[in-house]
């Protein structure tokens, strides 16, 4: 394994350098798939 020989510091480490950008990635596919959905549920409203 590929962890085997880091140190508990260099793991943390990595996790808060890598944390905000899988945020801030995870926040934008949420964001997008939740308005593909309401754009779906606003354009049944239409019809």
């Amino acid at each position: 394994m590929i962890l085997e020989n880091w140190s508990a510091l260099e793991i943390i480490a990595g996790i808060v350098i890598t944390a905000p950008a899988v945020y801030a990635w995870a926040d934008r596919w949420l964001d997008r798939t939740r308005n593909k959905v309401s754009d779906k549920v606003e354009s049944e409203k239409e019809d």
